[in-house]
């Protein structure tokens, strides 16, 4: 019998976005006595310094950039690009094949969309288990009808971030396979991290006056995470509270940098250049968000999940959010300022009755606890070995 599994974790991110957040708080609790982890990125950068600051061995396999940067809403089954991606991947996928066998890795665990692929034809070329954790809400079409499609034939288990995520499936097959656990937070860890700067000087770094009240977006800057709508807001409410200042807190991930300047242009074109802050990523963003009073989430798609949700109930923040996706699975209108997408009206009266009404904001703290999840995840693997009887002698118990 094995006492221990080797298990590959998947990502073709290496910035720290909130599906890597996740991850690295889920592995800093795995039970490394029973499941020895690596990771496999394409490159390096600040997931793999964490990664090895926790012990993690990790392992680069190179991908071509286009591929990496490629947006799904692009993929067409009926194109030369198609096909080039294609042809490019083989080896990329006959190499990790190699590695999966030369290492010995009893299960994989993907991360990421591209990854689902990737690493799930590798492994199922050398028959070990897959478990995706699956992230994303896609948009009818190609993309999310062959995901559906090969959910069927490679993973062994698919872990859905929220209720919102697992509707995209046919539920009435795939419930068995597919199970909610939910992204958690350790909010004292977190509340701890906030707290390694006051507010003071978050203000004093940002020169802003001592009075100042701040308001915040928190995320990528990309399209679907509807910032434009945030500066869109702030324009009304900077009337009525000049004293505010707003700050967009995050970048670009994905490449899509004409977005970025979209918005940049767009707060010259409503004069609030003094007003309103692109603020990037912050290696101390728990003390930044705790400086915030308000914290405003404007996805205008739906929101797979949200982890700045959880990070605003943790720290007590006033919270206004847009309906969709896995928003009400976190919060309800009890707690929260809840709006329409791309209702700008609708966004500015919130965050005006945030600044002047308190509501008291709790999560449902039960489906978010960080150890219950782990354990169950753990709990998954053990079957998944279980039931794995692919050139594996030995059976977990």
């Amino acid at each position: 019998m094995k006492k221990s599994f080797k298990i590959l974790y998947l990502d073709h991110v290496t910035i720290l976005g909130g599906a890597e957040h996740s991850l690295l708080d889920f592995l800093s609790r795995l039970n490394r006595q029973q499941f020895k982890p690596a990771l496999l990125v394409p490159q390096f950068g600040p997931l793999v310094n964490r990664a090895k600051e926790l012990g993690i061995r990790t392992f680069i396999l190179p991908i071509d950039e286009k591929i990496l940067k490629r947006q799904r809403e692009k993929i067409s089954p009926f194109s030369w690009q198609f096909l080039r991606d294609a042809i490019h991947l083989l080896p990329v996928i006959k190499r990790l094949k190699k590695l999966i066998q030369s290492e010995g890795f009893d299960l994989l665990h993907t991360n990421t969309l591209k990854m689902h692929l990737i690493g799930g034809i590798a492994a199922k070329l050398v028959g070990v288990p897959v478990v995706w954790h699956f992230r994303d809400i896609l948009k009818p079409g190609f993309v999310r009808s062959a995901m559906t499609y090969l959910s069927e034939l490679i993973p062994s288990r698919i872990l859905s971030v929220s209720k919102a995520v697992t509707q995209q499936f046919n539920t009435s097959d795939f419930s068995p396979k597919t199970q909610v656990i939910y992204n958690c937070l350790d909010a004292e860890e977190y509340r701890k991290k906030a707290q390694k700067k006051s507010r003071e000087e978050i203000l004093k770094e940002f020169r802003f006056p001592q009075n100042a009240r701040l308001v915040g977006v928190v995320g990528q800057i990309v399209y679907w995470k509807g910032q434009e709508f945030f500066i869109r807001a702030a324009a009304q409410v900077q009337k009525r509270f000049p004293e505010v200042r707003f700050l967009i807190i995050g970048d670009v991930l994905f490449w899509d940098f004409a977005y970025k300047e979209r918005l940049q242009r767009l707060v010259e074109e409503l004069q609030l250049q003094d007003y309103v802050i692109f603020a990037g990523f912050w290696d101390d963003s728990p003390a930044l968000m705790n400086a915030l009073e308000v914290v405003v989430h404007t996805s205008v798609e739906p929101e797979p999940f949200g982890r700045v949700l959880l990070e605003a109930i943790a720290l007590g923040k006033q919270l206004v959010a847009t309906r969709g996706g896995a928003v009400e699975e976190i919060v309800s209108r009890e707690n929260a300022f809840l709006v329409p997408p791309k209702d700008v009206s609708a966004l500015s009266q919130a965050i005006t009755q945030a600044l002047t009404e308190k509501k008291i904001i709790r999560g449902k703290n039960s489906m978010f606890n960080i150890e219950e999840s782990v354990k169950r995840i753990e709990e998954i693997y053990r079957e998944v070995l279980n039931q794995s009887t692919v050139n594996r002698p030995y059976r977990l118990h």
